[in-house]
């Protein structure tokens, strides 16, 4: 997992409280809990702009954002499309994430 916190309060050495962002790279053995216990439990997190699931079963990114009005969108990233992370401001080409991980489905 990785996170990313943009709050100057938030001083804690081995973890945050007030991530922007959160990115999991998505196992068979972590896969279900990703997507409903942690997507549920980020959601609430008010400081939390989006959070992003990797595959490491095939080329896909799925960014969770949260838009202005509190909702949530998805938005589903593949191999050749650039993956938007408006809370970092940062765009990254799929294949990047992807250029040296040995995949049967790339």
């Amino acid at each position: 997992m990785v996170n990313l916190n943009i709050h100057a309060a938030d001083l804690e050495p081995d973890y945050k409280t007030r991530p922007c962002l959160v990115i999991e790279v998505l196992s068979s053995a972590t896969e279900a809990i990703n997507r409903r216990e942690k997507l549920l439990a980020y959601r609430k997190a008010d400081s939390l702009r989006e959070y992003v699931l990797v595959s490491q079963s095939a080329v896909r990114v799925e960014v969770y954002r949260r838009e202005p009005d509190n909702s949530w969108s998805v938005h589903v990233y593949e191999g050749g499309e650039h993956a938007q992370l408006l809370s970092v401001n940062h765009t990254i080409p799929i294949d990047v994430i992807y250029d040296k991980v040995p995949m049967v489905n790339k």
